[in-house]
């Protein structure tokens, strides 16, 4: 096993080699150890490696899991099983499938997939999303969705969006002007409580349709009368996309408004027979819809009864928020005979993934990003995986709005010195503000800017050879990073998100895909949830290879003449806006 290993290490950075060193010289002081399944031994190996990095510890605790095949399974993958550890530091392990995943491409595949999946419900409908539009399209899924609540009385729906972008007026078809709010009243509720006035509504557990209407505490009720309509939402929404139907999960960034259903990009993953996935999302957006307003028929808008007021009484909200989603992301539920005999033909033990001395082919972790109430699981777990991707690996990062922290754009730079980072946002043409009239009309120029300074960061530390930091060790320059802009013509680019290469793989095995777009919103403002998968079945790697090719397709790579272009002239109103708006966008 140890001959093995340092063949692996021929091929690995100067850091890599040095913390795996480590981690051999560990194992050949405890050989014996290796065979051994009793916790005494296993706990001398921990107690030995306390004195190393974080990485060279978890190579030794998986190198004595219990039997034989499972040693060599996590022999076969390091990496895999040592980000694993890593993410289940933070968040909740959950096996899946590979074969229940599916990976969509289009906005059209999105639309036909929410349908499938309200006209196949039998027990729960769970939509959480900024918004609903008012369009045709949007008004056939309400239709949908009331005839399955109809037919079905043991169905309950729930459905989630931010109180301020639901009761900000919008053009119809027509040019009539309507809220999604009073949309969502007429087309669905209205319609309920003339079908059947036996539906209860209410944002409590016991009706049968709950429409909650989250609104951010950070506006309080001086900012309320202060912000108009629309410039309010800068202060906070709810930003969670998660749909699902029974125990099928459908994880994506987009909205449910037509454009996302036609000509605006995004990503996509289906998640079928999961019951534990779809139970937690249920759970955390029923919690966050305890926490709102509910909507009821004919417009009407009413506090929970047991709701602290986000707007009067704000501390006390967000100190109730948090403990209860806090609540929920800690709990860990046992490894019952039952999880572990459903996930023993996830994979084949030289094949699948192990954790928690149960296999899988695939796995996903559930995070959650609340700024405005202190919860940053999300941030967590992306900084501490990336922080973990060993030299060689290939990262391929995507935000439609280019507007990263700091800390951000700090760990990609440093990735990038033993890595390839290649970044892809929306060109200005592609960005859904452009060419929006007043102050909005900046922000493509805003976000260009601030690409533009990440790009410039990244030129000078790679041609004066700049020595990266990490793990405060001194790395050669030896990684690329890229930037890249998508470019389609009629379309918006909103796809977010991670694909990761390991060494010596051609495609992907990990993906984060979700809400956030990994900013100052994102961080602190917004309310996000994303899903973390790693898979070893080739497979649903070469899937998700086929959606990163797919985006790139209609990318250009960025050099200084971009910056040149009509569309991305930074002028003293674009760096003037950038200045006083970057912590809002």
């Amino acid at each position: 096993m140890i001959f093995a290993t340092m063949k692996f290490l021929s091929s690995s950075s100067r850091l890599l080699r040095h913390t795996l060193i480590s981690s051999i010289n560990i194992l050949s002081r405890h050989r014996h150890a290796c065979a051994c399944t009793s916790t005494s031994s296993i706990r001398k190996i921990a107690a030995a490696s306390m004195s190393y990095p974080c990485f060279v510890r978890k190579v030794a605790t998986y190198a004595t899991i219990d039997t034989g095949q499972k040693q060599h399974a996590c022999w076969a993958r390091p990496h895999h099983h040592s980000l694993l550890a890593a993410l289940a530091e933070h968040a909740r392990a959950i096996p899946i499938k590979a074969q229940h995943v599916e990976v969509l491409r289009s906005p059209a595949e999105f639309y036909e997939s929410l349908k499938e999946g309200v006209s196949g419900a039998k027990n729960r409908i769970v939509m959480a999303s900024l918004y609903l539009g008012v369009g045709q399209l949007e008004r056939q899924l309400l239709d949908l969705i009331a005839d399955t609540v109809v037919s079905r009385p043991e169905l309950r729906a729930t459905l989630l969006f931010d109180a301020l972008r639901s009761t900000r007026p919008s053009p119809t078809h027509d040019g009539t002007m309507i809220t999604s709010a009073e949309m969502i009243s007429k087309q669905l509720l209205s319609r309920l409580h003339k079908s059947d006035k036996l539906i209860e509504f209410g944002i409590d557990a016991g009706a049968r349709v709950r429409v909650g209407l989250y609104h951010t505490p950070d506006l309080t009720r001086m900012l309320k009368l202060l912000l108009p309509a629309r410039w309010n939402e800068v202060v906070g929404v709810c930003h969670i996309k998660a749909y699902i139907f029974d125990d099928n999960v459908l994880i994506s960034g987009a909205n449910l408004s037509s454009s996302y259903f036609t000509n605006r990009q995004d990503r996509y993953i289906w998640i079928h027979q999961s019951s534990e996935l779809a139970d937690y999302l249920c759970n955390l957006v029923s919690t966050v819809a305890n926490f709102s307003y509910s909507l009821r028929d004919e417009s009407k808008v009413f506090a929970n009864p047991s709701l602290v007021d986000p707007i009067y009484e704000p501390k006390a909200y967000k100190d109730r928020l948090a403990e209860a989603v806090n609540k929920l992301i800690s709990l860990q539920p046992d490894m019952e005979p039952s999880r572990r005999k459903q996930n023993k033909i996830n994979g084949k033990d030289d094949s699948g993934l192990w954790l928690n001395n149960v296999c899988a082919n695939t796995w996903v972790f559930p995070t959650t990003q609340m700024g405005p109430v202190g919860i940053e699981q999300d941030e967590l777990c992306t900084f501490s995986m990336l922080r973990q991707l060993p030299a060689g690996s290939h990262l391929d990062f995507s935000s439609a709005y280019f507007n990263l922290t700091p800390e951000f754009e700090s760990v990609l730079l440093e990735a990038s010195a033993d890595k390839k980072v290649d970044i892809l946002t929306a060109s200005p043409e592609a960005n859904g503000f452009y060419g929006s009239r007043g102050a909005s009309g900046l922000i493509p120029l805003v976000y260009s800017l601030l690409e533009q300074s990440l790009y410039r960061r990244a030129e000078n530390a790679h041609k004066e050879g700049t020595l990266f930091k990490v793990n405060n060790v001194l790395v050669d320059e030896s990684g690329t990073l890229r930037i890249f802009e998508y470019k389609k013509e009629n379309w918006t680019f909103h796809a977010k998100g991670l694909w990761c290469s390991l060494p010596g793989e051609g495609i992907p095995s990990i993906t984060l895909v979700g809400s956030s777009n990994f900013g100052h919103r994102s961080k602190h403002r917004d309310l996000e949830a994303q899903l973390v998968l790693m898979t070893s079945e080739p497979s649903l790697g070469q899937s998700l290879k086929q959606e990163k090719d797919h985006l790139y397709s209609y990318a250009r790579i960025v050099n200084e003449n971009t910056f040149c272009d009509k569309g991305c002239a930074h002028g003293p109103a674009a760096k003037l806006a950038a200045h006083f708006v970057r912590g809002w966008l």
